[in-house]
């Protein structure tokens, strides 16, 4: 289970709002001058993330807990996120092309397929935003 300490920012009955500082590994590694993951992270910098979890806990603002995560639930959102719209562009081509044989419906085809993939993951992260599975987990309040 991944876990990362937060703040309760918010309490309204079982559920809490909590912040969390974004810890990230840049920086720490020898290719951070010629990363994009780097870069990226400059661009988008956004340390502080917001998230609202449900817990038996008796918690008040500004107690610091831990919350988990169970690391099947990231992998599975990782692949369905970075796979699912990469694959839908390279399978309907090749559907497509067993019927139709040119360049330019191939390329439309290709863009039809990444745009159906799109939609499945944002269909798929509502799903999993009221889902169970994908939602950390309040592990414990941390003594100060």
């Amino acid at each position: 289970m991944m876990q990362e300490q937060a703040i309760v920012v918010e309490v309204n009955g079982q559920q809490v709002s909590v912040e969390t500082d974004r810890q990230s590994s840049c920086g720490h590694c020898s290719a951070k001058n010629g990363c994009g993951s780097a870069l990226l992270g400059k661009f988008f910098d956004r340390n502080k993330q917001h998230l609202i979890v449900e817990t038996d806990l008796k918690l008040s603002v500004g107690d610091r807990i831990l919350l988990g995560l169970d690391e099947s639930a990231l992998l599975r959102g990782s692949f369905i996120v970075y796979a699912i719209p990469l694959l839908m562009m390279l399978f309907l081509p090749i559907v497509i092309n067993q019927f139709v044989i040119s360049e330019i419906i191939s390329i439309l085809s290709a863009v039809v397929g990444f745009s159906i993939g799109i939609i499945y993951v944002k269909y798929f992260s509502v799903v999993a935003r009221n889902g169970d599975n994908f939602s950390p987990v309040v592990l414990k309040r941390l003594e100060m």
